[in-house]
């Protein structure tokens, strides 16, 4: 049987996985935001992010990559014991173990460094990284759509399902968008990449953060006593316009 006392342990549980998992993409976007300051020479506009963990100060980019991996797991972990059981419960937390696990494998692998005539070299462990990378993106991505259909069917997370469907597309042009402006730019002829590269990353980044305050509110929600506006309270201006039970019986 399974006791108040289990409940509320298992929601001030999840609490901390929330906590920890925004911790953790909050202290990504500081070291990303900081190198900017560290290695002032590297155009923001031209590189991508990865090229801060050469030089100066590199071992803050690459320590960021990992905390963020460890924020994701954490995530996982809080989304599993606040998502309903159903079978995409369990693809959702698959897929949200491997942004994870991108994000850890970025950090501990370096890109391929760029050389002087502006190309970049080929090595086992920049293909290491762009492998991880393109193992967070595209979980990442997968991992949004995914709970579209979840946060549907829970009551408790249907005001986020619109949310994470606009998110979703956003995340998947953006990738798109990178990847396109890397390919069509020539070494040394300048280019928008990185820019492209960190409004990619802002949007996602904004993402997982949101998701993180919204595992966090549920879990608080649970142990709190029941109060009315329940929704109301989770809404955080979030809601995709899909009508209560209730509201829709209240005009009868």
């Amino acid at each position: 049987m399974t006791t108040n006392h289990d409940t509320d342990s298992r929601s001030r549980t999840t609490r901390l996985f929330a906590v920890g998992g925004v911790a953790g993409f909050v202290s990504f976007a500081v070291a990303f935001a900081a190198m900017h300051f560290i290695q002032p020479d590297l155009n923001p506009i031209e590189n991508f992010g990865s090229d801060y963990a050469f030089g100066r100060g590199g071992w803050v980019m690459r320590l960021g990559f990992v905390v963020a991996g460890v924020g994701a797991l954490l995530l996982t972990l809080g989304l599993r014991g606040s998502l309903a059981a159903e079978k995409r419960r369990g693809i959702s937390t698959v897929l949200m173990g491997l942004v994870g696990v991108g994000f850890v494998g970025s950090g501990l692998f370096n890109a391929d460094p760029p050389l002087e005539d502006g190309t970049t070299g080929y090595t086992t462990e920049g293909s290491l990284h762009d492998l991880t990378g393109m193992i967070l993106f595209i979980s990442l991505i997968a991992v949004s759509f995914v709970l579209v259909g979840v946060f549907r069917r829970d009551r408790r997370w249907h005001t986020l399902a619109r949310t994470a469907r606009t998110f979703a597309w956003l995340s998947l042009i953006g990738l798109v968008a990178t990847i396109t402006s890397a390919e069509m730019t020539t070494p040394g002829s300048g280019g928008i990449t990185g820019l492209v590269q960190r409004v990619f990353v802002a949007t996602f980044l904004t993402w997982l953060i949101i998701l993180g305050w919204r595992v966090y509110r549920l879990a608080e929600v649970s142990v709190s006593p029941q109060r009315s506006g329940f929704d109301e309270d989770l809404d955080l201006g979030l809601n995709d316009g899909t009508p209560h039970l209730d509201d829709a019986g209240a005009g009868r």
